[in-house]
């Protein structure tokens, strides 16, 4: 089937040609030796959309997986990031810039992205990302996946380089909108599952929700030398939760939550003789509104994001050309409770909110997570020619001083363990810990109040731990003859593991049929990933938290001990993929085409093991838990990746129309022994049973962020005489499996099941519409169709009382754009 794509598609590319102007290429082992993706800028703004996120931008990627549990239907209102793999790496191992600035969380990508989870110690976060950035600030996108450039470092996965807007020659502006709803979204939900969401506790079905954004754009250069632009973007979902009468009783309500990302940027461009100085600045806040479910008085925000600012300078010379570039980042993931004392009392008349044993009001400590990072890079380039040697030097040095902070900003005070007082005790007026009204314990003893005689408290402190890394890269491109070589290698220092190492990048390539237009290249190259703030950050964190306790409701809270800290940061080593790649590319009359095979060996991978698996010493710390966690390197993997793209050159014309192709497809086989860097070495080693057979957990096959087969295809039709264009993408995924669970009592052991789901697909359409109105007045509009047939897509499976039950991905969503342009 794949062939007769190929020749179908080769005969129609070459029946008619036509070059419709200047398209910017952004990233492609087709276009320019050795890089890595396949895909153009109007490709990735695949929705001709302003209001994309990056990981929207980027899905026709086949080298890209996303964790379908991400796009469950439910999520249909979020506006949230989402993460995803490149070439088989753990998600968190990516690196994403923005003017060569990093926007990383670079804490713990790990952390619970639930705004509404009962976390005493840490605040919730976005994911990989440290801020959601919306595309309308960008001209390109680079997403390098493969033989990527010494001049890139920390990551495993892949690089996505996106580049702010420059200032046009002339006064630029519009002004646009986007609306989508509850109504215009097809929310899935297996039959079995329906009663869940509308009764139990921790699902929520979200489906009466509003999301819109707002774009306002300003440029202009003064003259040829001085210029300036503004972006001002706003996304936001309001979701009325429906309140679930099992949860909380009659007169008490779930209150809406909203969500919404902002982001302001403004950048200057100033030219004088061989220099150009770019100053930008971006603020990127988000704000979700959420609370705990079930416990009243419970509102929280949760806040992300922050500043982004960058001072860059470019310099050019007779024989070579300098950058320097100097960045400045802010970046929290904070939550703040309107109350920061939480109470639990026994459900009865007077504490008459809950529907179980206890009913609780109140919240938590506001706490925040902070990064600060000062980054200076200066990049080298000079191109010269040597004894008949074609040479594209590059060389540079980065500088970074990166800063975390654990704030927790107000006191914990939680009250717990109620307790029934004497028949002859009456509680005092303002006492807001003892309550009267006729209660049943636990054990069934009957009284007239009640008092909390437990208390955790955690004060306010703050930990913060630095580091100074320092990079240096060189590379060199020859070109003799036939044959392009490129050598280069990455030396690199990171201080909060204290490693210093050398990560060689090497390819080449040769031109077949000698007119450049055939080339069979090869390449090894070694990719070091970052160190999270988490390995350390959080090893002092919990025996702050003390416990108190108290016999009758007249005694003071007396201490009773406190929270052991879990973990004890040892050394440890950097983790790395080596990467072996095969390759060959071509342009053939107006195709450009590309088959790869990817070996990635990931080693040395951060894992979680304890004490007593490693047999480790006592350390005689009382506030240590005394089976303490350990990060070491004991995790691997290995992924075998063959890839295929192919897409016209320049636009076909049939019949007055513009057609525009492309296909990406992808085979991946992966074999790892960890999940991600929270994997606890002592649960890898569980004996679990799978196929019959008793193995390690660690051996089970892997599901997350891991699609076998991927199959992308899109098309583009545009109406030159309406100015109208119609974009399809195509999504197909294979035998989609999903890993069940289920305890065998009779042997005590968890045993395993691979359950094949359905083969996933998608037809997303985009309709693009454009007039003039008026001189330089342009109207825009675009209707964006996600998944147009309502594809039933199972992403994920349970099982209850033997009774199979699906998770499904989001159904049909309609969204609406319109706007002006000048």
């Amino acid at each position: 089937m794949k062939k007769s794509i190929i020749i179908a598609m080769s005969l129609l590319l070459q029946a008619n040609e036509l070059n419709v102007g200047e398209i910017e290429v952004i990233d492609t082992n087709l276009n320019h030796s050795f890089n890595s993706s396949f895909l153009s800028t109007k490709e990735y703004n695949f929705k001709d959309s302003k209001t994309q996120r990056i990981d929207e931008s980027i899905k026709q990627n086949s080298n890209i997986s996303f964790n379908l549990n991400d796009n469950i239907s439910t999520n249909v209102s979020s506006i949230s990031p989402k993460d995803f793999s490149i070439n088989a790496a753990a998600f968190y191992q990516n690196s994403f810039l923005i003017n060569g600035a990093s926007f990383d969380n670079i804490i713990n990508p790990l952390g619970d992205k639930n705004i509404n989870a009962f976390s005493l110690w840490q605040a919730p976060v976005l994911g990989s990302l440290a801020s959601s950035i919306n595309t309308s600030l960008l001209k390109s996108i680079d997403v390098y996946d493969s033989n990527v450039s010494a001049k890139y470092g920390n990551f495993e996965g892949g690089v996505i380089d996106a580049q702010l807007k420059d200032p046009s020659k002339k006064f630029a502006a519009s002004i646009f909108t986007s609306y989508t709803d509850g109504n215009l979204s097809k929310i899935i939900i297996d039959e079995n599952k329906k009663n869940d969401y509308e009764n139990s506790f921790g699902k929520n079905l979200n489906k009466n929700f509003v999301k819109q954004n707002y774009n306002i754009y300003l440029e202009s250069k003064i003259n040829d030398n001085y210029g300036f632009l503004f972006n001002y973007s706003k996304s936001i979902s309001k979701i009325k939760m429906p309140t679930k009468k099992t949860v909380l009783k009659e007169n008490y309500f779930y209150p809406n939550q909203s969500r919404k990302n902002e982001n302001f940027l403004l950048k200057a461009f100033l030219a004088f003789d061989n220099h150009i100085l770019k100053p930008s600045i971006i603020y990127a806040p988000s704000v979700y509104t959420g609370f705990l479910e079930g416990v009243i008085d419970s509102n929280l925000k949760a806040k992300f994001g922050g500043i982004i600012s960058n001072l860059e300078l470019f310099s050019e010379y007779d024989n070579f050309s300098l950058s320097h570039s100097l960045s400045y980042s802010l970046l929290e993931n904070a939550r703040y409770f309107d109350k920061n004392i939480k109470i639990a009392f026994f459900t009865n008349d007077v504490a008459n909110w809950g529907t179980r044993i206890y009913s609780s009001k109140g919240g938590y400590s506001d706490i925040k997570e902070s990064t600060k990072e000062l980054n200076y890079k200066l990049d080298f380039e000079s191109a010269y020619i040597l004894k008949n040697l074609e040479h594209n030097l590059i060389a540079g040095l980065q500088i970074k001083y990166k800063k975390a902070s654990y704030n927790a900003l107000k006191e914990l005070r939680e009250y717990y363990n109620p307790k029934i007082i004497a028949n002859d005790y009456t509680c005092k007026s303002d006492d807001m810990f003892c309550l009267m009204g006729d209660v049943t314990d636990r054990q069934g003893n009957k009284a007239k109040g009640q008092y909390v005689a437990g208390l955790t408290f955690t004060p306010i402190f703050k930990e913060s731990i630095s580091a100074n890394d320092f990079d240096f890269y060189l590379e060199d491109e020859i070109k003799y003859k036939r044959l392009n070589l490129r050598l280069g290698a990455r030396a690199s220092y990171d201080a909060l593991i204290n490693k210093f190492n050398i990560a060689p990048r090497t390819v080449a390539e040769f031109d077949i049929l000698k007119d450049e237009s055939n080339f069979l290249g090869a390449g090894y190259n070694r990719y070091y990933g970052k160190s999270f703030f988490a390995y350390k950050l959080y090893d002092a964190i919990y025996s702050r938290t003390q416990f108190f306790s108290r016999n009758s409701p007249d005694e003071d809270f007396k201490a009773t001990g406190f929270v052991k800290d879990r973990y004890n940061f040892k050394d440890l080593k950097r983790p790395y993929n080596d990467e072996f790649s095969i390759f060959y590319r071509a342009q053939i009359n107006n195709i450009n085409l590309a088959f790869k095979y990817i070996k990635r060996l990931a080693k040395n991978q951060v894992v979680l093991s304890d004490k007593e698996s490693l047999a480790l010493d006592d350390l005689n710390d009382e506030r240590l838990t005394s089976n303490y966690k350990v990060y070491t390197n004991y995790g691997k993997s290995k992924a075998d990746i063959f890839s295929f793209d192919i897409a016209n050159i320049n636009s076909i014309k049939l019949l007055n129309l513009l057609n525009d192709f492309s296909l990406s497809a992808s085979y991946t086989n992966k074999k790892s022994n960890f999940k991600d860097y929270k994997s606890d070495e002592r649960q890898r080693n569980t004996k679990v049973k799978y196929n019959n057979q008793i193995i390690l957990s660690k051996d089970l096959p892997i599901i997350d962020y891991y699609d076998k087969c991927k199959i992308v295809f899109m098309h583009n039709l545009k109406l030159m005489q309406y100015d109208l264009n119609f974009t399809n993408l195509l999504t197909f995924i294979p035998n989609k499996k999903a890993l069940i669970s289920t305890y065998n009592k009779i042997e005590a052991i968890k045993e395993y099941e691979l359950i094949k789901l359905n083969d996933y697909f998608t037809w997303d359409i985009n309709i693009s519409y454009k007039h003039k109105i008026k001189n330089n007045i342009e109207f825009f509009s675009n209707i964006n169709i996600e998944n147009l047939l309502n594809t039933k897509n199972k992403i994920n499976a349970s099982k209850v009382n033997n009774q199979l039950s699906y998770d499904y991905a989001m159904g049909r969503n309609i969204m609406f754009e319109f706007g002006l342009n000048y």
